[in-house]
């Protein structure tokens, strides 16, 4: 992951994507599937939802019709992507006890490392807020 520390990636960044290539070079199917039915699919259909209606509340008269069509496609897509993922997960770990706990340690760590990240890229913006501010 040279890379990343080479183009100045935060560090919470960082973290992310070593925590994503660990579990795609793991070879743990079951675990990749986890990871990204509670990290991704799961989790961003309400995530999107949240924002398409605060961003409604503040601008309604210019996003009414986007808002149709963007809370139809988390609809259909996130419905039909989330059922899927489920499914996929189910199937991969399948009656293996060991497979599960696993599955459910790689997704809280995924979970984890992704919710530091967003608080970390939170923080930064309210420090350039107040930096802004401030001046």
């Amino acid at each position: 992951m040279t890379g990343l520390r080479d183009c100045r990636n935060p560090r919470r960044g960082q973290n992310v994507c070593e925590l994503t290539f660990s579990i795609i070079t793991s070879g743990k199917s079951y675990n990749q599937a986890a990871a990204f039915t509670f990290g991704r699919e799961d989790l961003i259909p309400n995530m999107f939802h949240t924002i398409v209606t605060d961003l409604n509340e503040k601008f309604p008269e210019q996003i009414s019709l986007f808002k149709y069509y963007l809370d139809r496609h988390i609809e259909v897509d996130g419905d039909h992507h989330s059922d899927l993922a489920l499914d996929m997960t189910a199937e991969l770990c399948g009656q293996n006890s060991g497979y599960w706990k696993e599955a459910e340690l790689c997704s809280r760590e995924s979970l984890n490392q992704r919710i530091k990240l967003w608080d970390g890229v939170y923080r930064e913006i309210l420090r350039k807020d107040f930096v802004a501010v401030s001046v």
